[in-house]
């Protein structure tokens, strides 16, 4: 992953976009993804569900948004701040 926002829209609705970067034999590719989903909140714990149905437990501080996605390879952590 290359880089990637999450914007967290009022009504519980989430877009998280993605870049990644692989290279298979020798040759680049850039791919562009987004996911989209509901979020909802308890205090400092936020369950993110993606509409394919996956969902994630998050931490929110107030100012960053914390999560582990598992995938192939592994775990993935990330973490987004809020713009001021």
């Amino acid at each position: 992953m290359t880089a990637s926002t999450m914007a967290m829209q009022a009504g519980g609705q989430f877009v998280m976009a993605t870049t990644t970067r692989e290279t298979v034999a020798g040759f680049p590719s850039t791919y562009v993804d987004s996911t989209r989903g509901t979020w909802t909140q308890n205090a400092g714990a936020v369950t993110l569900t993606a509409t394919s149905g996956a969902s994630a437990a998050a931490t929110w501080d107030g100012t960053r948004l914390a999560f582990q996605m598992t995938g192939d390879p592994g775990v993935l952590s990330l973490v987004y701040r809020k713009d001021p």
